[in-house]
């Protein structure tokens, strides 16, 4: 398994930011001229109950009148 080095990823990540670069870098990459390039959102956020993630498991099951082991 290859795995990629975060220092370049960081930065290939940050280069791609930048519309004009990332057509200049992409370009170079497949050959071929790069008309126009799509912007989407590249992280996540969830809607996660913070409660929830703050209890322990064991606290989540002797709540619910489990017993734990």
């Amino acid at each position: 398994m290859l795995v990629a080095n975060p220092i370049y990823d960081v930065v290939f990540k940050f280069l791609l930011e930048d519309a004009k670069i990332a057509k200049l870098l992409l370009s170079s990459i497949i050959g071929e001229a790069i008309e126009e390039l799509a912007f989407l959102p590249q992280e996540f956020v969830s809607d996660i109950d913070k409660e929830k993630i703050d209890k322990p498991r064991n606290q989540e099951k002797n709540a619910t009148g489990r017993r734990h082991h």
